[in-house]
């Protein structure tokens, strides 16, 4: 393997010309790979791709970026994408679910926001280094490890996180700027066509926008998240919320744990969408570490937050009465409104920071749907993302009727899901391919016969969700071993990763004897 070079030096001094990351549409159209990009109701739409091109507008799909065409030479900048993307909304209500679901003390609900943030970034931070090592969207070096087949499987179900976790922002983001005025609240359809629109245009641009929107998009809401604190800090109960002990605490830690894990390891699907235009050189450990702190800052100190937040009930709690009123918008403006009219102000910032964390989900929408076939890749990835956010935007507008209930269950299925996911991608690689990306053949990720069978892949997901089953505790189902555990500790993730890698092991061994891959 080619030694790291350090080009942080590269990344202080200005380039001699402005750089784009995408590939033009024509050269995109040359590429022989069998996707039938020429041909009936999607020529015309190449067309129009070719015109949105000298804009600089992305035409590459999951297309292999090549080595030669990587100017994205800031590691950092990384680091400042995750930074802004989860500084938002649903990090804030993701730290009171502790307390709304498991009645936990604030002392078990912050060291449970501490300890599994910190555990659940690093599978992210690593999978973001797979993105520069074989310049493959997360979706396609899925293969490598799953073969084709099985490998859509997780393309399936980063089609349903992306779509949901967009609605769910959406949401979050329209009670909030509902939640300004009693007497004159934005429209529910207007809000949300706003929030699609603003996030709709960063996506639809491509790659080098959303970096360049990203690296500032974070610092304006985690103030107005801290000035929040600064206002109702004098109204929080904190020895009143600390917290007992026993075995149903016990399994309110695990259950809240897997619901931070399932939040955080959620980029899992995402991670090396946004460093394919980095060169290989980038140095891993800087991109990882950069990565991994722009993670966990936002996501331990903003659920801190909302842990915080609602021990303020005791003393008001007419704050309480618009939590459970108007969900999460209601809680953030109580809390800002002795700041007056600034207070609004900054409630409608927090409102934004749904912008900042859809853009990702609608453009990584794009990338996946490619990867479900090559009719499928053959469509611009503009084009996706316009269809993916009216979709969402309709379904936002329709409103849920209980927010958080419906992120609690969204959660958990992701901590099972892309704990196994991670589980099979991590082995293959650390295992089967000596830890080394020279081990892999990245211009073979069309091929299904260069790729591996699928089949271990497929036992070991399956496996991994009848760990999950035994394991899980949520509103609809609580798992044999989780119901040992306080009446319901959510072990569910544990398990899921662990049946995974202990039947992929030794069922990859068989299928590479036998297959060949």
């Amino acid at each position: 393997m080619e030694p790291e070079k350090d080009i942080e030096a590269l990344a202080d001094s200005p380039p001699e010309e402005p750089h784009h990351v995408h590939t033009s549409a024509t050269r995109i159209l040359e590429i022989n790979d069998g996707v039938p990009r020429n041909n009936g109701i999607v020529a015309p739409l190449w067309k129009a791709m070719s015109w949105f091109d000298r804009f600089g507008v992305e035409a590459r799909g999951i297309e292999r970026v090549p080595e030669n065409d990587r100017p994205h030479v800031s590691w950092w900048d990384n680091g400042t994408l995750w930074f802004s993307v989860n500084s938002c909304v649903g990090t804030f209500s993701v730290g009171y679910l502790g307390h709304l679901y498991w009645d936990m003390g604030l002392r078990d609900a912050a060291l449970s926001i501490v300890f599994f943030n910190l555990l659940a970034c690093a599978p992210v931070a690593y999978m973001c280094i797979f993105g520069k090592e074989l310049g493959l969207r997360q979706m396609v070096l899925s293969r490598f490890s799953m073969g084709y087949w099985t490998g859509l499987i997780p393309v399936i179900f980063n089609l349903i996180a992306c779509c949901g976790w967009a609605t769910m922002n959406t949401i979050g983001g329209v009670s909030c700027w509902q939640a300004v005025s009693s007497t004159h609240q934005i429209p529910t359809v207007a809000a949300v066509v706003i929030l699609a629109l603003l996030a709709l245009l960063i996506s639809f641009s491509g790659y080098n926008v959303i970096h360049r929107y990203e690296k500032f998009a974070g610092y304006p809401v985690l103030i107005a998240f801290l000035v929040a604190m600064g206002t109702s800090a004098k109204y929080m109960d904190l020895p009143g919320a600390w917290g007992g002990s026993g075995p149903i605490e016990a399994a309110g830690v695990l259950s809240f744990g897997c619901t931070i894990v399932g939040y955080a390891i959620g980029w899992v699907g995402f991670a090396a969408d946004f460093t394919v235009s980095m060169p290989k050189s980038t140095n891993s450990h800087k991109l990882f570490w950069a990565t991994y702190i722009g993670l966990v800052i936002p996501l331990v100190f903003i659920e801190l937050m909302g842990a915080l937040a609602v021990t303020t009930f005791a003393a008001r709690p007419d704050w309480e009465d618009r939590f459970e009123s108007g969900s999460v918008g209601g809680l953030i403006s109580s809390l800002l409104e002795p700041c007056g009219g600034f207070g609004k102000f900054l409630v409608i910032i927090i409102g934004l920071s749904t912008v900042a964390v859809n853009t990702p989900n609608v453009y990584i929408f794009t990338n996946t749907f490619h990867a479900l076939s090559p009719y499928c890749q053959a469509v611009p990835r503009p084009f996706i993302a316009l269809i993916i956010s009216v979709v969402y935007g309709a379904l936002a507008a329709t409103g849920a009727k209980s927010f958080s209930t419906v992120l609690e269950n969204l959660l958990l299925f992701l901590a099972y899901w892309l704990a196994m996911y991670f589980g099979v991608v991590a082995t293959e690689h650390i295992i089967f391919r000596g830890n080394d990306f020279d081990n892999y053949a990245p211009d073979d990720y069309t091929d299904a016969r260069r790729l591996p069978m699928g089949a271990a892949a497929f036992l070991a997901l399956g496996l991994g969700w009848m760990g999950a089953a035994l394991g899980m505790s949520t509103s609809w189902f609580v798992g044999p071993i989780a119901r040992k555990i306080g009446g319901g500790g959510d072990v569910g993730f544990e398990l899921a990763f662990a049946f995974a890698v202990v039947t992929f092991i030794p069922a990859r061994y068989v299928e590479r004897k036998i297959w060949g891959h």
